[in-house]
């Protein structure tokens, strides 16, 4: 899990139940990453609010954009149909709305969201927002800097026993 420069952001992915994992989030966000994409394919509409709570919440603990791109429809052969809303979140602070929502699709509808990211004033924010999760976090930044070893230590293990 490494984090790309790419000419208008740091970006990161994490990949639908990625989301869920603290660390693979943290690991961006320590890597310098100032947006994640998540694409995802959920066949319920519990496994999509678990991804996108947890989207969400990774947007507020790490002070990141974060793109949760949701497929949806019906799905091919065996595949059931996919529930969708894909959004773009931010982190939930005054910059934003109340709910952290910059940009939303409606429910199971195939539809472009665009939004604007804005990221001096997600900079900004991690020095002087009201909740300074990204800056807290710095404390054990270590841990995060050497996650991506650590799954690839852990891989080669698996693959080797």
């Amino acid at each position: 899990m490494q984090a790309v420069e790419l000419p208008f952001a740091k970006v990161g992915f994490n990949i639908c139940y990625e989301a869920e994992i603290p660390e693979c989030a943290s690991s961006l966000a320590e890597q310098g990453a100032e947006l994640i994409l998540c694409p995802s394919y959920t066949f319920t509409e519990y496994g999509f609010w678990r991804v996108r709570h947890c989207a969400q919440a990774r947007a507020i603990e790490n002070q990141v954009y974060f793109v949760h791109c949701s497929t949806g429809g019906q799905g091919a052969g065996p595949i059931p149909p996919g529930w969708t809303q894909s959004s773009i979140l931010s982190p939930a602070d005054t910059p934003w709305t109340p709910k952290g929502i910059v940009a939303e699709a409606a429910v199971n509808e195939e539809v472009v969201v665009s939004g604007t990211v804005d990221l001096d004033v997600l900079r900004q924010n991690r020095i002087d927002g009201a909740a300074t999760t990204y800056k807290d976090r710095r404390r054990r930044a270590e841990l995060y800097r050497s996650w991506p070893s650590h799954l690839e230590q852990l891989q080669t293990a698996t693959t080797n026993s």
